[in-house]
């Protein structure tokens, strides 16, 4: 701690000076600047954004105008501190942590560092408890989810170790913490497994059930579930073996079924196949949306008759520790945790001997981790192989790298002028068939015809066959017609310096995104943003509730 300045943003954000109060100031804002300058950690704010961070409804002049006073507050309440207040230019600002002890800055570094269990005390509850700016939704939701993070690997460790109470206590704070969510749930009932007390285990689950019955009316996830009924068939066996980490029961293979249909890619399925049938690992490859997940889960099904040991298909998006690669793959496979072993040395020995395909999504963001994990396991499995989808190859060698392409569209002018076999022609393109079926889905009663076919196909062009794109466009079917469409498109297209600047898919896949934004009302917009606080989706219910 420096100068006699105290600050601290978990929980209700409180700054002292000299162990007595901060002076009063006039604007609530002053507090809530000072909290994004710290949140910055010392590097320059330009003055632009904290102006329309501040004030997201002004325009951005009135908003900069409303900051300048805001600055000059801020400055006089901090006394002396204050000339850690420090505009670098006309444009920016900053706040000086040199010296300062600030709580959230240490969680921060000790998240990093992973020091989990210093992580844990630094945390005070929730940051900046008591402010409902939009801003502080999303910071807020970043530190919950690194504090339930580090509350699950301590609590983990503290079972593999053989602290029961100590393992109970953590996975209860971050129950208290969260809830609702199922993983901490599982964490408790293991953690009563392991030290034989199995009835508390069932009771914990009971009660669980209970409490999402109540509140929303649905029921625990099937994970949870299944590690519930195999602790109730465990109570009634004399001796018990090792419990399975996930609870999930060992199956042959899994691969989930898609809730719509796949349209096209007929080519693309066979090309994968037969480079599956040639190489030990093939990764599919390219941006957010082109349809990397949908083509690897199609691939998958139609390959399952050679691997009579399963298939089995591994999501990675919702972990962010590279460490938990084995134990992701493992708990799909249904392994046991046994003590001593890793959860890389237990998947390795009971993948060696099996004629298995693994399916790894959504592996960018743990690239490295996967990357070390797949050349384990195919080393030393000879009879396993692996489909990967990554924006980027995974950098193997031996690695068969395919480029997922965007889906069929005709060029401008690509369209016949008779209208008799316009439809005909129309449809034969796969990106045009992918709208019209989910417009379809959307709209009951929509359907291509020879008036409507050139618009559909412009907005089919613009988006330049991304999939993910064209479902966007397409569920506006209900309550927009084609042309309004195609007219929103262009102007949002023709407008945003992405598609301006960088000619490629991934921005006309964001500017798809901002644009079906802006047709949102500011209700809907305030309700998406209060919905970022769920990790992997939200139920209907659980909605009501934010």
């Amino acid at each position: 701690m420096s100068g006699g300045l105290s600050i601290s943003l978990f929980g209700p954000i409180r700054v002292s000076l000299d162990d007595g109060p901060l002076p009063p100031v006039r604007s609530r804002k002053a507090l809530s600047l000072l909290a994004l300058l710290i949140l910055r950690n010392g590097r320059p704010a330009a003055r632009g954004w904290l102006a329309t961070t501040l004030w997201p409804d002004a325009e951005l002049t009135t908003a900069l105008s409303s900051l300048r006073p805001v600055v000059s507050e801020l400055r006089k309440a901090l006394g002396p501190e204050g000339r850690r207040l420090r505009a670098g230019n006309r444009n920016s600002v900053a706040f000086d942590v040199e010296g300062l002890s600030v709580d959230v800055l240490e969680f921060d570094q000790a998240v990093e560092a992973r020091m989990f269990a210093s992580a844990v005390e630094k945390y005070a509850g929730p940051l900046l408890e008591g402010c409902e700016e939009e801003w502080a939704f999303g910071e807020r939701r970043v530190r919950q989810e690194a504090f339930l993070s580090a509350l699950m690997r301590l609590g983990e460790t503290a079972v593999e170790e053989g602290e029961h109470e100590k393992a109970v206590s953590l996975f209860r704070r971050a129950i208290g913490a969260d809830p609702f969510r199922d993983s901490p749930r599982r964490g408790m009932l293991q953690a009563y497994a392991a030290s034989g007390d199995l009835n508390a285990a069932l009771q914990e689950y009971r009660e669980y059930a209970h409490l999402l019955g109540s509140e929303f009316g649905t029921r625990p996830e099937e994970e949870t579930t299944a590690l519930y009924e195999r602790l109730r068939q465990e109570i009634r066996r004399p001796a018990r073996s090792p419990l399975p980490k996930s609870g999930q029961p060992p199956q042959a293979g899994y691969v989930p079924t898609p809730l719509t249909a796949l349209i096209g890619r007929d080519d693309e399925r066979l090309d994968v196949s037969e480079l599956l049938r040639r190489s030990r690992l093939v990764t599919l490859t390219g941006f957010g949306g082109i349809g990397k997940t949908r083509l690897a889960l199609a691939v998958a099904a139609d390959n399952a008759a050679p691997f009579p040991d399963g298939v089995w298909f591994v999501r990675l998006e919702e972990l962010f520790d590279g460490d938990g690669v084995a134990r992701q793959v493992g708990d799909v496979l249904g392994l046991r945790e046994i003590p001593g072993k890793t959860p890389l040395k237990s998947l390795t020995e009971h993948l060696r001997e099996k004629t298995t395909l693994i399916v790894l999504d959504n592996c960018e963001h743990l690239q490295a981790s996967c990357a070390g994990l797949v050349m384990r396991l195919l080393s030393e499995c000879p009879n396993l192989k692996i489909l990967a989808t990554s924006r980027q190859s995974l950098g193997i060698v031996g690695e068969a790298s395919w480029i997922v392409p965007a889906l069929a569209v005709p060029a401008p002018g690509g369209l016949p002028e008779g209208r008799a076999t316009l439809q005909r022609v129309a449809m034969g393109y796969e990106g045009i068939r992918l709208f019209v079926e989910r417009a379809g889905a959307t709209a009951t009663g929509f359907a291509l015809t020879s008036a409507n076919a050139r618009t559909v196909a412009e907005i089919c062009f613009r988006l330049e066959g991304i999939p993910m794109a064209l479902e966007l466009a397409a569920a506006r079917v209900r309550t927009s017609t084609v042309e309004q469409i195609l007219e929103r498109l262009r102007v949002q297209l023709d407008m945003s310096p992405i598609g301006r600047v960088v000619s490629c898919r991934q921005g006309t896949l964001r500017s798809t995104l901002e644009w079906s934004h802006e047709l949102l009302s500011e209700d809907e917009r305030i309700h998406f943003r209060r919905m970022s606080v769920f990790l992997g989706g939200w139920t209907i219910d659980a909605a009501a509730h934010v």
